[in-house]
Order: structure tokens, then sequence, then C-alpha cells
């Protein structure tokens, strides 16, 4: 006797690949522009060692100070300005070398969440370094196009223009400065949105 042909349904094998995302919103499901809690405490935890380091020198050298005043048996009136002599050289030593050491730490922080799309948490480290009296601390302009590139991944173009500007004005030997133009030329196009500009 024949079967029916609605006794026995086979079912079809799903095609491959049928469900998986396409590469374009993988892509998209990875940027992050939000702000995570743990990479704003990882920033901040960095600034509080610092100051932590700072104070506990100048501590020890004023301690210092005060044991040489009494070990030299010199007047008490000279306790104070060897406590100042004491930080203007933990100051003039010692600051700039941890101050260098934070910044570094904080570039690789940015440029590591650039790299991994996650743009908020980029800005704010990097933007520690378009600060007045930190943009020396990025020298060869890196932090600063991470930042620009952040910018734009956050679809804040306005911002990453004026990083690009400061790029060109004060780091035109860089080699980050034409990266970071290319990125506000490409994403300028018509036929090109600021998320295909930042594709690697």
């Amino acid at each position: 006797m024949a079967r029916s042909s609605n006794a026995v349904r086979r079912r079809q094998p799903a095609k491959k690949g049928a469900n998986r995302p396409t590469p374009q919103a993988a892509r998209a499901k990875a940027v992050s522009t939000t702000l995570d809690p743990a990479a704003q405490k990882q920033v901040n935890g960095l600034f509080y060692a610092h100051l932590r380091r700072v104070a506990t020198l100048l501590l020890g050298l004023m301690v210092t100070a005060i044991m040489l005043v009494d070990i030299t048996h010199s007047s008490r009136s000279a306790t104070v300005p060897m406590m100042f002599f004491s930080a203007l050289v933990a100051i003039i030593l010692y600051f700039p070398i941890s101050v260098n050491k934070l910044f570094r730490a904080i570039k690789a922080i940015g440029r590591e969440h650039a790299q991994k799309r996650r743009y908020a948490d980029a800005v704010y480290a990097l933007e520690n370094f378009h600060r007045i009296g930190n943009m020396s601390l990025d020298p060869d302009g890196e932090a600063h196009y991470y930042l620009a590139q952040s910018y734009l991944g956050l679809d804040k173009r306005v911002q990453a223009e004026e990083i690009v500007q400061w790029l060109l004005r004060h780091r035109k030997k860089s080699e980050w400065t034409p990266k970071a133009e290319a990125l506000i030329t490409l994403s300028s196009r018509p036929d090109t949105s600021a998320e295909q500009a930042l594709q690697p």
C-alpha cells in the first residue's frame, strides 16, 4: 500500500549558517557605547594609587627631615626649612616620574578599550590627555588618535574633528596625525558611515 504523502514528513536540515548573524550585525553587537563602571574604577584607581605614592613619599621625607634635625642637634627652627626642602626635592625628582608612569598606564588602558571597540570606556581614559597641563604627556599623539577614533565610534564627530585639528597643529610630524585625519576624511564621505570608517 502506498504511503500517504502526509504520513511521513522528513525534517529538512537547516541550511548551514542560516541562523548565524551577518558580519555587520556581529560588529555592531561588539561595539559598546556605554561606560562600564569597572573601567571607570580602573582608571580612578590609577589616580588614587599615584596620589598615595606621592603622599607616602612626602610623609617619609618629612619624618626623615625631623630625624636629621634631632640627630644633628640642629635648632628646631631648622625643621621647617628642612621639611620644605625635602618636599621640594620630592616634587622635582619623583613627581614627574610618577606622573609619566601613571599616564603610560592610562594610555594602555584607553588603547585597549578603543581596539576592543569599547568607545565610552576609551574616551573616559583618554580624555585625560586632552586637558590643560596633560597634553605634553602624549608626545607622539597616539592617545589623541585613539581619542578621536573613540569619539567617532560614539558618533561625536565635532569632538573628533577638534582632536584631529589639535594633532595637525601640535603633532604635525607624528605618524598618528595622518591616520586620524584619514578617519575624518573617510567618515565624511556620503557613502561611508562612521562605523564603516572605523573598520580595521
